[in-house]
């Protein structure tokens, strides 16, 4: 077994090969999550080789286990991973669908549905995994408004063709960036490159909003509030006084908000303090004595444990977690 890692900027390079089951899975879960590894074939065959490029926000990898194995990661909760096989199939299962990979079919796990892969003997994958939060990042930047549900693409993704093979074309630009220690002048922009071209190139439930006709201008009203709330969250704010700031009625405010943003202003507030909060807590350093209820309550959140349950239901995490990486 070897184990060898480098750091270079904000990207850890880490390369892992073990004939060793319990030690492969150990190493293996501490770069992308707890999983269990079944063999299904001759278990001597059995030779795990990862060579990663690490971030907190992203992961880029190929692995190979040499044997034909079934792979348990169980529930992903904070990241999606895209698994195109490079040598080889998988039968891969996410919630309740199935479909078989080959190196012009990926697979894409979402974080919030259980799956296990059936990988070929000798099957070769390149392991893309993006945190939920930096989806949602992109997604709010495109939108001006934070994403109301978890992003749901579609399983099987066509990579052998169009948006799908520029998606596997960018993931190489980013890789060999890294590889090669480029600056964060270079390395940055290939990221949001990655990200963006995954939520164009691949079917989810925002497409419509991403690449449909453009939608109407927001009225100047509904504008005013957003400001409104952007420029001072952590406030207390009612529905009246955004009402106020808007220049109409309560019921018409709620109704000029469900059909430009697709939700309720309180629930927009919750929405924006949410991903203030979240941003907050991952740039937080150890020795700056933050605690989560710092964080809670600087960003207009009255009750810890109600925040921590919206902020599980939104990143598939609890603020601790996020706020110990």
């Amino acid at each position: 077994m070897t184990d060898g890692s480098s750091s270079t900027s904000r990207w850890t390079h880490i390369t892992i090969a073990s004939t060793d089951r319990d030690d492969a899975v150990e190493q293996i879960s501490a770069v992308f999550s707890p999983h269990r590894l079944d063999v299904v074939g001759a278990a001597d065959d059995l030779d795990v080789r990862l060579r990663a490029r690490h971030s907190d926000e992203l992961t880029v990898a190929e692995l190979s286990h040499g044997a034909e194995v079934v792979v348990h990661p169980g529930l992903l909760s904070t990241y999606y991973e895209i698994n195109v096989p490079l040598v080889g199939t998988t039968v891969t299962r996410n919630g309740t669908i199935e479909v078989e990979t080959s190196p012009t079919r990926a697979a894409i796990l979402a974080p919030i549905a259980e799956s296990h892969m059936l990988w070929s003997p000798g099957c070769v994958q390149l392991a893309v995994k993006v945190r939920r939060s930096v989806v949602d990042r992109a997604l709010e930047a495109h939108l001006g408004a934070p994403p109301d549900e978890v992003v749901d693409f579609e399983v099987g993704f066509d990579v052998g063709s169009g948006a799908g093979r520029d998606w596997v074309r960018a993931v190489g630009l980013l890789r060999n960036a890294i590889d090669a220690g480029a600056p964060e002048l270079v390395v940055r922009p290939l990221e949001e490159l990655v990200v963006g071209q995954l939520l164009i190139a691949q079917r989810n439930n925002y497409s419509l909003r991403l690449t449909g006709a453009p939608r109407p201008v927001r009225p100047r009203s509904i504008s005013r509030v957003i400001d409104l709330i952007d420029a001072d969250y952590a406030t207390p704010l009612t529905v009246a006084q955004m009402a106020r700031t808007a220049g109409m009625s309560v019921r018409s405010l709620q109704a000029a908000f469900a059909e430009h943003l697709q939700t309720t202003p309180m629930e927009y507030v919750r929405r924006v303090r949410l991903g203030r909060a979240h941003q907050e807590l991952l740039s937080a350093s150890p020795g700056d004595g933050i605690s989560v209820a710092d964080v809670a309550f600087a960003h207009g959140f009255g009750h810890l444990s109600r925040f921590a349950a919206a902020y599980r239901a939104q990143y598939g995490e609890s603020p601790s977690e996020t706020l110990r990486r």
